[in-house]
């Protein structure tokens, strides 16, 4: 079968899974001639090589798609119960086959994702046979941490993260991870045995292939003067199907810098306009004028630049034979960078490596005949500890036309921004047309324009609302040009869709050790949301963070609530305050000590969605604050404050954010990858003695309508200012009901100076 079609069908057809009724779907054919299809399936358990065997216990979707038109016309969810044995009868005609267990692309453990296809013609009246074998399909990973390790490190992890998220290597994780990637970042946090010292490393392994077993097996070696992880030693094995990476690691006693990751600078100067450090850049291609004066990345190291790769969307490769990614400074890519129009240098005093890509914009990038053409340029610049840091650019360069229908760049779940451009001099009565892209043309909605709403240079945008989730739309800008009639070319675009986050309602509860601890979720395997009572359970049979059944919002369904009471915690040697909270994350460890109590916490879980708000119910019954840190003995008498809140994150976090309360690590929400966040006002925080649940509603503020997030963090306390030990033993906070809306809400973009603010 063609490479496209396989490609297509991993990257695509997996997810179609999800969507299809669990029953043969049969597509009528006009035609009376018919043949049959017999099918025999192996299973190849072994990674890239070796024979397999009868299939057994996989459940697998089998797909018959007709090759000419790329119709499904038959499907079903199982082959062992539903094809196997059978004679498939389908009208006559070539059809592609596809064969495949219905996992997700996302990172699973021990989860193998099977795949088979074939091509077969079917004749009117004949059987057309095939067998086909099954063979694994995405990459398989483990880790092995040796006792080497064990004997310098009291704690040790490794995040390994594919291209649709992580999955957490502990100590004593002995499960293979399955990942559809092509890259593999390891992200390892250690604790020194001999001082309690924390440490974090990250490396990248690029070109990773399917059907192959990574093996990354950690060991250490003498540390020497080496930097913290500064001499981190990589061994590569190649076996058949299996790599296996050695990383060696230094033995550490003592605090040493590590060298930072690289960073970024843009200078972009358009011709006649102010410079910019935006990575979104948009111009009317027009023949013979300059686009821009300057317009580089410039990167800096401290360890020097090891590789630079540059990957290219397809719209840099539909008539240009470039990879999708390359290595910058690969000689050997010569080729590519002057056909691109970009150069390079490298400051090796400074370590300092400047990419210029003025070229590439006055020369290389062209729209298309009557329409915009975006391009995607990714640059991830790797140093020598294979520490990275990745760069997106978009460029929308237009055509000279009159009036043009430009292609969207916000595009929300529920409302988009429309944009076009006309002739600001003839142009008038200009309007959108717009409507669901399955959905006749006549039957779209109109939007009119006021001619005065006409930016000097003739763009206009326009805010569209009520729109469904995961639904195609298209549109077109329509209006008079010196008084003649003209109409864009008809744009497409998607609405994002509209994910849940496990659990929100917190009807789901188990128990288990140490001393029965409560956790919100259905299982270990299960478990979005955390809280303190393990860190509690370790020393004291102490569950500050409780199922609620009893005093729950009374609405048709709801089973349970989260009840969060401050409390303290009696440990052998001393008692520490517990601040009751629960979180989007994972409990990491705890740190019992006279001196300095604390804890270490996972917050954030994986999430790509963008509500507008949070809402639900809460009850808060608080006490004075009786018991505080050094630091905030003067809120001792002062009642105690609940707090409640939400924040979205982008790419720049590689993983949830280790919060350590020892060393006083915590999130801070000032950063640029904070792109959203919201939180209980101060009014509802502080209310006393409340009776019954009360609703509330948190507006998500974003400071970037733009980037996507990645990572999702809700976290809700009893005492607002626990992290630093101080609030009131028995403060008591009720929460129920969470939801998040993605409808279009004008208070979620405050600040930005856009459409979305200004509607």
């Amino acid at each position: 079968m063609k490479d496209r079609l396989y490609i297509y069908m991993i990257g695509c057809l997996l997810a179609i899974l999800f969507f299809i009724p669990s029953c043969e779907k049969e597509v009528n054919s006009s035609s009376d001639d018919t043949g049959y299809i017999l099918l025999g399936v192996e299973k190849n358990e072994v990674l890239y090589t070796k024979a397999g065997e009868p299939i057994t216990d996989e459940i697998l979707g089998v797909y018959f798609i007709n090759t000419a038109t790329t119709d499904t016309i038959k499907q079903f969810e199982n082959y062992k119960e539903e094809v196997e044995g059978q004679r498939i009868l389908l009208p006559a005609a070539t059809y592609d086959i596809v064969i495949t267990s219905s996992s997700p692309d996302e990172p699973a453990w021990d989860t193998p994702v099977y795949y088979a296809d074939t091509t077969l013609t079917v004749k009117s009246g004949e059987i057309a046979s095939a067998a086909l074998e099954c063979k694994i399909a995405n990459t398989k990973v483990t880790v092995d941490f040796t006792s080497n390790v064990a004997t310098y490190f009291s704690y040790y992890e490794a995040i390994v993260t594919g291209k649709s998220g992580e999955l957490t290597f502990a100590m004593d994780e002995t499960r293979a991870g399955f990942y559809f990637t092509d890259k593999l970042t390891v992200t390892l946090n250690l604790i020194n045995k001999n001082n309690g010292l924390a440490f974090q490393f990250i490396k990248v392994f690029p070109d990773i292939q399917p059907r192959y077993h990574y093996k990354l097996k950690f060991d250490t070696t003498e540390g020497g003067d080496n930097a913290a992880g500064g001499n981190i030693e990589v061994s590569i094995n190649v076996d058949l199907e299996e790599i296996e990476y050695t990383i060696k690691l230094p033995e550490y006693t003592q605090l040493m810098d590590m060298p930072k990751a690289p960073t970024t600078q843009i200078e972009t100067q358009l011709t006649g306009k102010e410079e910019t450090s935006d990575t979104h850049i948009a111009f009317k291609k027009i023949e013979g004028e300059t686009i821009a004066d300057k317009h580089q990345l410039i990167i800096t190291t401290q360890a020097g630049l090891k590789n630079l790769y540059i990957m290219l969307s397809q719209t840099f490769r539909e008539n240009d034979n470039f990879p999708e990614i390359f290595d910058w400074l690969n000689d050997e890519n010569e080729e590519i960078r002057n056909k691109l129009n970009i150069s390079g240098s490298y400051d090796t005093d400074q370590l300092i490596y400047t990419l210029d890509m003025k070229g590439m914009l006055n020369n290389y990038l062209t729209p298309y005949e009557k329409s915009n053409k975006v391009y995607t340029l990714q640059i991830a610049a790797l140093d020598v500890y294979q520490q990275e840091i990745i760069t997106t650019f978009s460029y929308t360069v237009s055509p000279d036309l009159d009036l043009l229908t430009d292609t969207p760049d916000i595009i929300w779940a529920t409302f988009a921004v429309l944009k076009g451009s006309i002739d600001p001099v003839g142009g008038s009565d200009a309007k959108f047309i717009y409507g669901k892209s399955s959905d006749e043309e006549s039957s779209w909605k109109e939007i009119s324009i006021n001619n005065n709403e006409y930016a000097t240079d003739g763009t206009i945008q326009q805010l569209i609302t009520g729109l469904e989730p995961n639904t195609a739309y298209s549109y077109k800008l329509v209006g008079y040009l010196n008084n003649e009639y003209s109409e864009g070319d008809v744009i497409q675009f998607q609405t994002e869709a509209t994910p849940t986050i496990p659990n929100l309602n917190f009807d789901d509860w188990y128990t288990g050790s140490p001393n029965s601890s409560w956790f919100p979720g259905t299982d270990a395997d299960n478990l979005y949301w955390d809280s303190g009572n393990k860190g509690a359970n370790t020393v004291s049979a102490v569950n500050p963070t409780s199922k609620e059944t009893g005093n729950i919002v009374l609405k048709e369904g709801n089973q349970a609530a989260a009840k969060l009471t401050s409390s303290n915690v009696n440990a052998i040697i001393m008692t520490i305050f517990a601040a009751d909270n629960i979180y989007t994350g994972a409990f990491v460890s705890s740190e019992i000590s006279i001196s300095n109590p604390g804890a270490q916490l996972d917050f954030g879980i994986a999430y790509e969605g963008r509500p507008t708000k949070m809402s639900g119910y809460y009850m808060y019954q608080p006490v004075t604050i009786n018991t505080s840190s050094s630091a905030y003995s003067y809120m001792e008498g002062q009642q105690d404050t609940c707090s409640i809140y939400i924040a979205l994150f982008d790419e720049n976090w590689n993983g949830p954010f280790r919060v350590n309360t020892q060393t006083g690590t915590f999130v801070d929400f000032s950063v640029e990858s904070c792109i959203g966040y919201g939180e209980l006002s101060i009014e509802e925080a502080s209310k006393n003695n409340m009776s019954e649940y009360s609703k509330f509603e948190i507006d998500i503020n974003y400071r970037n309508y733009i980037r996507k997030p990645k990572y999702v963090l809700i976290v809700a306390s009893a005492s607002k200012y626990g992290d630093y030990f101080t609030g009131g033993v028995g403060s008591t906070l009720y929460i129920d009901e969470f939801e998040l809306s993605f409808d279009y809400n004008a208070a979620s973009f405050a600040g930005t100076n856009s459409i979305l603010e200004n509607n």
